[in-house]
């Protein structure tokens, strides 16, 4: 990975890098109510409609996900923090939504249930 410097990270860097973040993000979840605002206004600026298809990577706590889903879109959330995944799924029990939820490396390509290429 170019760090835009012009400096590769090896992959023990780039390894070292997603735990420390995993680390950090793990302890947003108390702040996730000031993202909820924030959501609601970008589920309707992208005019997420009943039966769409939605990707929330990097969704965190889920706001963005339960509210596309609460709007009828099919959603998956994907996150590298198991622990914000875990306040995800009690969000959406809460809101009464079905989302897939997936802990996922937004920096790795994978194949989905229909064999389609995605970031995972």
């Amino acid at each position: 990975m170019s760090t835009g410097s012009g400096t590769t990270l090896g992959p023990d860097a780039l390894a070292a890098f997603k735990a420390a973040q995993r680390a950090g993000w793990a302890n947003f979840g108390p702040l996730a109510a000031v993202t909820t605002p924030t959501a609601a206004r970008l589920v309707r600026f992208a005019r997420v409609k009943a039966g769409q298809s939605v990707l929330d990577v990097g969704c965190g706590t889920g706001v963005v996900a339960i509210t596309a889903a609460r709007a009828g879109a099919k959603v998956t959330g994907s996150d590298l923090t198991p622990e914000l995944l875990e306040l995800a799924r009690e969000n959406a029990a809460v809101a009464g939504v079905a989302v897939d939820w997936r802990e996922a490396d937004a920096g790795r390509r994978c194949r989905t249930r229909t064999g389609a290429s995605t970031w995972c």
